[in-house]
């Protein structure tokens, strides 16, 4: 089901199917967040609604902490987004993308690296009094990639939203909004993590038959939370603070190996039947000549019958066995 606030709606779909979410939470603000599985390689499609479909609203999608997407939604039921629109009639579908990870310190030491809102959709609304038409054409202009995370951080594992091929979309005029109020009327929040990560910290549930072990939730009030959690454990208060907190950041440190080995397990059963698959397809073949229509080399090997002679005789007791 669709996230639903103050008579508006968001969801996110995935190969024709709406993702399901998981860990519902009112935030403050007009804000309500959730968690959904993503899946690398895989496209996906933002949608939202209004109840009432009498509400002009300005629609702004934003991922990773990049906007993508600003929408002019009047009086209408549905909106969609399927791709950001960096140059006008020229669109690149959103996809689900393993974060790139590097082995420089440089980037280990760098707190500008990654956005702080990694793993994150957002869909913002606001009232609009009107819009007014422009001459020049819609696109959302130059979207960052997202950088690299070093390997040995909590964010290695995770996903970011990257940006697939061009694809050709029927270029809109620009609008330009007047009276535009700045308290949003509703804010949507999907915060993405890979399936496997979700059903290892209890967030989504695991599939039959499989072994539950207890697991320590992620934060979702924590925007950030795209890689494994970086929240604490509620502990009481000591006078030994630095002590506690040592203790917190093993805890932090297993669970994140925790959702390693996960991972990697998931990537070595899809590797395993994927080599499978391939193996059940090959099928043996000729060997061919590099040139000549009939160059099929009949590697079979044939005895031709040979007579048998007698010890002695005449010329012609010759006996054929053939």
């Amino acid at each position: 089901m669709p996230l639903k606030l103050n008579g508006y709606t968001a969801h996110v779909c995935s190969d024709g199917k709406e993702l399901e979410a998981h860990g519902l939470q009112a935030e403050g603000g007009n804000a309500v967040s959730c968690w959904i599985a993503s899946e690398s390689g895989k496209e996906f499609t933002v949608h939202w609604g209004d109840d009432t479909a009498t509400a002009t609203l300005q629609v702004l999608i934003s991922m990773d902490g990049r906007i993508c997407e600003r929408r002019a939604h009047e009086k209408t039921a549905t909106g969609t987004t399927y791709g950001v629109e960096e140059t006008p009639g020229q669109r690149r579908p959103y996809q689900f993308a393993p974060l790139v990870l590097t082995d420089d310190e440089g980037v280990a030491s760098s707190k500008a690296a990654l956005s702080e809102k990694l793993g994150v959709l957002e869909v913002v609304m606001r009232s609009v009094d009107r819009y007014v038409e422009n001459e020049t054409y819609y696109s959302v202009g130059k979207v960052s990639r997202i950088g690299p995370a070093h390997e040995k951080s909590k964010k290695a594992g995770a996903h970011a939203v990257s940006f697939g091929d061009i694809k050709a979309a029927a270029p809109q005029k620009s609008l330009s909004t007047r009276g535009l109020k700045e308290e949003p009327v509703a804010i949507f929040r999907f915060r993405y993590r890979p399936l496997a990560l979700l059903q290892a910290n209890g967030i989504a549930p695991l599939p039959p038959k499989a072994a539950r072990g207890k697991k320590r939730p992620l934060d979702a009030g924590e925007p950030a939370a795209a890689g494994p959690s970086n929240s604490k454990r509620p502990r009481p208060a000591t006078s030994d603070e630095e002590s506690s907190g040592s203790d917190d950041d093993d805890a932090d440190r297993v669970t994140f190996l925790r959702e390693q080995i996960v991972m990697l397990q998931d990537q070595l059963e899809r590797e395993q039947a994927k080599k499978s698959k391939d193996a059940d397809k090959r099928e043996a073949s000729p060997i061919r000549l590099p040139d000549g229509d009939d160059d099929i080399i009949d590697l079979t090997v044939k005895r031709e019958a040979s007579p048998i002679m007698v010890p002695n005789g005449a010329d012609d007791d010759i006996i054929d066995l053939t």
